[in-house]
């Protein structure tokens, strides 16, 4: 069966936040025992309430300064006969993939992107931060 899970913890831990800090973000929009179940539980947990879910990404927002969306909190876990059923899965190496880029491999090189108010993408790297006072 098909599911959808939490990540919460996860992004926590990916940007450096804590918990206390959410819980600070989001006011009193959500029951800090909430944002403490969706942590370490998250899961476990079977539904939430679409108004908690709404300030957790907003607090998230006032946080990281970047565009959080609701993916950025939930993920949606396939069963695993739909991946079976997936055409793409026949490509599982970048030599296989179905189009030829020439002399050019997008999947290798990359350098991450991050929103800047004002300023728009960015790419994330230790010469951007500089030049950017």
């Amino acid at each position: 069966m098909s599911e959808i899970r939490f990540k919460l913890a996860k992004y926590l831990e990916d940007h450096c936040l804590t918990p206390e800090k959410l819980i600070n973000a989001v006011g009193t929009d959500t029951s800090p025992a909430i944002i403490y179940q969706l942590v370490k539980h998250g899961n476990e947990q079977r539904q939430i309430d679409l108004s908690t879910l709404a300030s957790i990404v907003q607090g998230l927002g006032k946080l990281t300064g970047l565009p959080i969306g609701i993916e950025d909190v939930l993920e949606f876990v396939p069963e695993t006969t739909d991946i079976k059923n997936n055409p793409w899965q026949e490509f599982d190496s970048e030599e296989n993939l179905p189009y030829e880029w020439g002399e050019i491999n997008p999947m290798k090189n990359c350098k991450p992107v991050r929103y800047v108010e004002g300023i728009g993408l960015i790419v994330d790297s230790e010469e951007v931060e500089e030049s950017l006072g």
